[in-house]
């Protein structure tokens, strides 16, 4: 939560607690993060009765050890094409681009997904290799 613009008034009425406040670093990329000095508020909720005492132990129970996210394999390709001013009927719009993911997990399951994007930067200052990530930061944000 942003400090300078709110104070938690929700969260507390809602029963979270305050942890701290962050280091005011901002993921820039997979591996990259980049210090912004703008810090944010940290608020957490229990989700189940025990979970307090659970991170304070030493050891975690065994049946929280041992779960796991599901495994997954995931491809995707993007394809940009630049946009003349005009050809579409969004204002600023230099590229659209289309991003097709396929994920495959270990029980068999294969997820698709098509996901088209219009983006105001150029593609000579956003490559089909940026936008890509750029959209795998947003997603990951998302999916947190």
């Amino acid at each position: 939560m942003n400090p300078q613009r709110y104070r938690g008034a929700c969260y507390q009425a809602a029963g979270w607690q305050a942890l701290g406040r962050t280091a005011g670093w901002v993921r820039a990329g997979k591996d990259y993060y980049e210090k912004h000095d703008r810090p944010k508020e940290l608020w957490v909720q229990a989700l189940h009765p025990q979970a307090c005492a659970w991170l304070k132990a030493e050891t975690l129970p065994e049946a929280l050890a041992q779960a796991k996210a599901p495994r997954r394999s995931e491809t995707r390709a993007v394809v940009t094409r630049a946009v003349k001013p005009g050809e579409l009927p969004f204002p600023h719009v230099a590229q659209v681009a289309r991003i097709e993911r396929r994920r495959e997990f270990a029980d068999g399951r294969i997820e698709e997904e098509t996901v088209f994007v219009v983006s105001s930067r150029a593609i000579s200052k956003l490559s089909a290799t940026a936008l890509g990530k750029a959209l795998r930061a947003h997603w990951s944000i998302e999916n947190a």
